[in-house]
């Protein structure tokens, strides 16, 4: 969905400030135990994220009819100010993560959890602005992801879905290089 600048950079400013919020809701905790399996849930929950970014993207994101529909104007203007608005993102984030977490674990894993995955999601964008925006050194992490993804978009948008990592792609034999990679038509 195209947004204006405002609503394109705001997720760089609410998701770290979400996250800070969840991270000292976690940390109000009565002992040291509680507050490290608050961490350990964190850490589960960041670790889960490059699997739940590799699904969105090659199920959600190119095979849900609404949303793949919006997603192809990503495709069609990779430099544009095309994302997800933040109320989008934060509502799943909520009712999808935190409220059933909170509601099935408490606290603990609600907050812990959801602090991981927004802290990978925050990851996400960053390396995903960076990839359409930044250059890498050719030797950065950066270069690789920026070379991974710009496969995905001019060669073929049905392989190299992982933005931050193409450890999935590899797992589930979606990834190609640039040597073996067909041209698109």
């Amino acid at each position: 969905m195209r947004l204006t600048r405002l609503w394109y950079y705001i997720d760089f400013v609410l998701y770290p400030a979400w996250i800070a919020v969840l991270v000292g809701m976690a940390a109000w905790s009565d002992t040291w135990q509680e507050l490290a399996v608050a961490g350990c849930y964190a850490a589960i929950g960041l670790t889960s994220w490059t699997l739940v970014e590799y699904l969105m993207h090659r199920v959600v994101f190119h095979h849900v009819p609404v949303v793949s529909a919006m997603h192809q104007t990503h495709h069609e203007e990779p430099n544009g100010m095309v994302g997800a608005p933040v109320w989008i993102s934060a509502a799943v984030f909520t009712v999808g993560v935190l409220l059933p977490a909170w509601l099935l674990g408490g606290r603990l894993l609600a907050t812990g959890l959801t602090a991981g995955l927004a802290t990978g999601y925050l990851w996400y964008m960053v390396v995903h602005h960076a990839t359409h925006f930044w250059i890498g050194r050719r030797d950065s992490y950066l270069y690789a992801a920026k070379r991974r993804h710009a496969l995905h978009h001019h060669r073929d948008g049905e392989r190299n879905f992982g933005v931050t990592t193409g450890f999935w792609d590899r797992v589930f034999g979606t990834e190609f290089e640039a040597s073996t990679a067909p041209r698109r038509p």
